[in-house]
C-alpha cells in the first residue's frame, strides 16, 4: 500500500508541474492605444488618458515630457500600477501654438500687432 501511495503522489506531482507550466504560459499580446499627456513622476513618465495613468515601460526619451502622444503598447502590470509596455510613441503637434509655413518653428508673434490683427509692412506709414 504504501508503494501505491509513492506512485500517486509522484504522478500527482508531475500533472501540477504540466498544469502550472500550460498555465504560466504568456497570452497573446494585446495591443491598446492610449492618448493624453506625458508627464514626469518619481517612478518615471506617466501618461493620463483622463480616466486613469498609466506607468511608460521602456520609454527613456524626456522629449515626449508634457507632450500630447499617442502611445502604442501591452498594458501590464508593474508594482501593483497600471503601466504599458511601449511599442510605438507618436507625439501630436501642439495645436496652441501655430507653425511656421515652411517648418522652421513657431512663429513669433507680429511686434506691433493689436488686437489680434498682425502688423503688414505694405501698410505701414512711410518713415
Amino acid at each position: 500500500m504504501p508503494r501505491h501511495a509513492c506512485i500517486i503522489l509522484c504522478a500527482a506531482l508531475l500533472l501540477a508541474t504540466l498544469a502550472q507550466k500550460v498555465t504560466a504560459e504568456e497570452q497573446p499580446d494585446e495591443s491598446v492605444r492610449v492618448q493624453g499627456l506625458v508627464v514626469s513622476s518619481r517612478n518615471g513618465l506617466v501618461i493620463n488618458d483622463g480616466t486613469r495613468d498609466y506607468l511608460l515601460l521602456g520609454v527613456d526619451d524626456i522629449g515626449i515630457e508634457g507632450r500630447v502622444c499617442v502611445i502604442v503598447g501591452t498594458p501590464v502590470q508593474w508594482l501593483g500600477r497600471a503601466a504599458i509596455r511601449v511599442r510605438e510613441v507618436i507625439s501630436l503637434p501642439d495645436e496652441r501654438q501655430p507653425r511656421d509655413p515652411i517648418g522652421t518653428g513657431p512663429l513669433a508673434p507680429a511686434p506691433c500687432a493689436r488686437q489680434g490683427v498682425p502688423f503688414n509692412l505694405s501698410t505701414a506709414p512711410a518713415a
